[in-house]
């Protein structure tokens, strides 16, 4: 199992639960269920609870060490699945991931994030910051960072800075080619407008039965 094909298909499927009409694609019923599965075969198999670090591929034992990109698409569809579900432990696991691509990736000195984690074999570490068929794991990181720091309040700060100096980091490239950064401008766009909390109630008790009982909270 490669880790990066899994990792789109997470967002796709907690997004198609919600978007596919149930009565065309009999499977949106267990898109969710299928997303779920997953992540707890990554958290199970690529996940070290002990160090917080993910492996990018699995046969029949880890592979390699995770890198930037398997880490900022999988707090993607952990961000994903936490909006179409409201189950607190995909956002814990992405809070927890968060703290390692931060601790591993983040570029203390210019801002942004390597490409690469910390390795005696790698000379040099770049930061590929430029979105072509599949967004820089930099830009993705942008958008993971501002949602966090709207669901996860008490490290909203940090997340925020981060950030910030993400974007001046590419301050000039921004400036000069914004068409090679769409997902990051995407993400300034996304910054500007602000988020908003939707909540919807879902009735799943009969109100005939039992009058005082509340339909719980769907985020």
């Amino acid at each position: 199992l490669g880790l990066m094909p899994s990792l789109d298909q997470i967002s796709a499927l907690a997004l198609g639960s919600v978007v596919l009409p149930s009565e065309q694609y009999p499977i949106a019923g267990r898109c969710e269920s299928l997303a779920s599965e997953a992540v707890a075969f990554i958290k199970a198999n690529l996940f070290d609870e002990q160090s917080g670090k993910l492996t990018r591929s699995w046969r029949e034992g880890k592979g390699p060490i995770g890198q930037a990109d398997d880490y900022a698409f999988l707090i993607k569809g952990l961000l994903d699945l936490y909006e179409v579900t409201g189950r607190e432990q995909h956002l814990l696991f992405a809070v927890r991931l968060q703290a390692t691509l931060d601790a591993d990736f983040y570029d203390k000195e210019q801002g942004g994030y390597y490409a690469s984690a910390p390795d005696p074999h790698i000379l040099i570490r770049i930061r590929d910051n430029q979105d072509g068929a599949e967004p820089a794991a930099s830009s993705v990181t942008l958008h993971n960072l501002q949602r966090l720091a709207a669901y996860a309040s008490v490290k909203s700060e940090r997340y925020t800075e981060y950030a910030i100096s993400t974007y001046r980091s590419n301050a000039d490239m921004l400036k000069r080619a914004p068409y090679a950064f769409a997902t990051t401008v995407a993400a300034l766009m996304d910054d500007s407008q602000g988020y908003r909390e939707v909540r919807s109630l879902t009735l799943k008790y009969s109100f005939q039965a039992n009058p005082k009982a509340l339909p719980p909270l769907v985020y």
